[in-house]
């Protein structure tokens, strides 16, 4: 996942800088967003350490982009980073944060999305042959994984939108109230925080049919149970919809179709039973698996 954000949005591999920004990226969402640890955590030496090494990420990628080694580069999201730097429009503050966005906006979500869909292909084998005759008959069709080969597979998509409906990117929206209002018995002050679930509707049995149980079926002809409006949702609503959400989806299905094309997948630990944990995005705590080489015709 790095390695993709890194080539597509900034046109660089920051994979010497992985741990570092995993790391910065872990404390500043606890700190500042869960509100789950305490600030002093920004003060010490570690982070601190690795903060300055993200800093140095953020000056190389802005740096590169200020004197591009060829005027026939494609332009990227950079390009229009160091445009707005250079207007005035974007402070020196502003392009440093905005150079990092693409690798910390993606990294932890997507990843521990994939994370869930492998458990539950793990949980579902019959499944697992389905995506892979889907790939297969693809991969054989267009040469390589092209989009017109991902398009032309709903078993694959329905994993993705399945595993998306059942752990969700944005489960929940924090806001604070504007103003004082009740809701269902419950008193509600102006300015306090409050968490809207725009994923409620995912576990409706009126809207999804076995809402618990992990059916690929369930968006495709003629069921297509997310037709009502707002019941599907997982990365959020309205203004506040994630803006990666088709870049995402594009990285979890390219993902899974070339781990099933090349590799069988087991639990390393046959025991395993999902545990989430909030970082604070949702992710499968322990999940270990065993990966050998698939035997594949091309």
């Amino acid at each position: 996942i790095r390695d993709r954000l890194g080539t597509v949005l900034v046109g660089l591999n920051a994979e010497e800088y992985f741990d570092d920004l995993v790391y910065v990226l872990d404390v500043m969402l606890k700190v500042t967003v869960a509100k789950r640890s305490p600030a002093l955590l920004m003060r010490l030496p570690r982070y601190l350490r690795a903060k300055r090494r993200v800093d140095e990420l953020s000056k190389r990628v802005l740096e590169s982009h200020r004197n591009p080694a060829s005027p026939e580069c494609p332009k990227d999201v950079i390009d229009a980073v160091v445009e707005g730097e250079r207007s005035g429009f974007l402070s020196a503050n502003d392009a440093t944060m905005l150079s990092l966005m693409p690798y910390q906006a993606g990294l932890d979500t997507v990843s521990h999305t994939l994370a869930y869909a492998i458990y539950r292909l793990l949980e579902n084998p019959d499944v697992v042959a389905r995506v892979r005759e889907e790939v297969d008959r693809g991969i054989e069709q267009h040469g390589e994984f092209h989009k017109e080969a991902l398009r032309d597979m709903p078993v694959l998509r329905g994993v993705v939108m399945e595993t998306l409906r059942i752990h969700p990117v944005a489960f929940a929206l924090m806001r604070h109230a504007n103003c004082d209002f009740e809701f269902q018995g419950f008193r509600v002050a102006e300015g306090q925080q409050v968490a809207a679930s725009t994923a409620v509707t995912h576990f409706d049995e009126k809207l999804f049919a076995d809402p618990l149980r992990f059916d690929v079926d369930r968006f495709a002809p003629p069921r297509l149970e997310r037709r009502t409006r707002f019941a599907y949702a997982p990365y959020g609503l309205g203004p506040s919809t994630c803006l990666g959400a088709g870049l995402a989806d594009a990285q979890l299905a390219a993902s899974i179709a070339s781990l099933l094309r090349h590799a069988d997948i087991e639990y390393a630990d046959p025991g395993y039973r999902l545990r989430t944990v909030y970082t604070p995005s949702a992710r499968p705590d322990g999940l270990r698996i065993r990966v050998k080489s698939r035997n594949t015709r091309g």
